[in-house]
């Protein structure tokens, strides 16, 4: 029988942390306004998520789903994980009505997590990290982050390299 070893977690300010797309200023809640109203994404970022299979963008899209059902269900906190799904979504090149048709497919939480495991990109999962990480960021549950953390460590994270993705990111969106 395992034992449960409660992971030691680096606490975060959640509400001052908006990553997932670079702002040219730092904000808490609308980082995703202007590029989710124009559904534009930078040719790049959809060329990062090209060598995913549609299987594997669907797990992700679900995953999101099932990080976001730890935001409390107001107006504001839904708007802010559709608009993180919305870039995500535009980002991968998925729509909802094909992330979705895959959602019985994998059964349960443990099937996402199993068909993101064959993602061998490093980029890839340490993007894919920061937008899970925004969305559990919405409803500040440190179960959520929990949670993540717990799943990046099947991906062979640990929690300071989760950590090193946020700071990176953070000090990367500074610069613009």
């Amino acid at each position: 029988m395992r034992t449960y070893k409660k992971p030691s977690i680096e606490t975060l300010s959640i509400e001052n942390v908006s990553i997932i797309c670079a702002s040219n200023r730092r904000t808490t809640h609308h980082s995703f306004s202007s590029i989710s109203q124009t559904n534009e994404v930078p040719q790049e970022v959809k060329n990062l998520y090209s060598g995913m299979t549609m299987r594997q963008k669907a797990a992700a899209m679900n995953l999101m789903m099932v990080l976001g059902g730890s935001c409390p269900p107001t107006p504001s906190c839904i708007s802010e994980v559709n608009k993180i799904m919305t870039f995500a979504g535009h980002s991968m090149q998925i729509t909802g009505p094909q992330y979705k048709s895959y959602t019985e497919s994998f059964g349960n939480v443990r099937g996402m997590i199993e068909e993101l495991k064959s993602i061998q990109n490093k980029g890839v999962m340490d993007a894919l990290f920061l937008s899970f990480f925004s969305i559990v960021s919405v409803g500040k549950s440190e179960q959520a982050l929990t949670v993540l953390l717990n799943i990046y460590s099947e991906f062979g994270y640990s929690e300071d390299d989760c950590l090193k993705i946020i700071k990176k990111t953070e000090a990367l969106s500074r610069m613009f």
